[in-house]
């Protein structure tokens, strides 16, 4: 694991990053983040801030916040989706933490977020879904030191990632 000892879970929404992170975090012994989280507690809904201050403010919050938790060690972040598109971003989770990238499949992804995303039963929401989520797939390969199958049961993706962190 990196000299940090922090570890960094990217992937799409409905990857599990704040599950997982959850239970690898406790098997660690680590604090756990869940920046989305964090951020709506801090400045509400994250779809209210998109609305009211568009998508360049709240990247701005979300790499103030990546951050300031890459700042601790021994922590478990669970990031927003798009977070480590940004390279910079991507940068310093990469120099500060192990970078963990959940690996799930478009329907995988979607059958687990269908019902908890009132957005994505919009017209034409599922095209930009899976358009954002072809995009993001090299970003999350560039930013991974790591990449783990996320379609599996749970118990089975903490296990690999606590496999996979042993050898890095």
């Amino acid at each position: 694991m990196n000299a940090e000892g922090n570890v960094t879970l990217a992937g799409f929404m409905g990857a599990g990053k704040s599950e997982t992170g959850l239970r690898v975090a406790d098997a660690l012994g680590f604090e756990f983040y869940d920046m989305d989280k964090i951020l709506a507690e801090r400045h509400g809904p994250i779809d209210a801030m998109f609305k009211k201050h568009g998508e360049h403010y709240f990247r701005g919050l979300e790499s103030a916040l990546l951050r300031e938790l890459l700042a601790m060690k021994g922590v478990v972040i669970s990031t927003g989706g798009g977070a480590l598109i940004e390279q910079s971003n991507c940068n310093v989770a990469r120099e500060k933490s192990t970078v963990v990238w959940l690996k799930v499949d478009y329907d995988i992804a979607v059958s687990r977020i269908r019902n908890d995303k009132a957005g994505i039963k919009r017209p034409n929401a599922d095209n930009r879904m899976f358009e954002r989520f072809n995009f993001r797939q090299r970003p999350y390969e560039r930013a991974a030191h790591v990449t783990v199958n996320a379609n599996d049961p749970l118990n089975e993706v903490v296990a690999n990632i606590l496999r996979e962190l042993e050898h890095v």
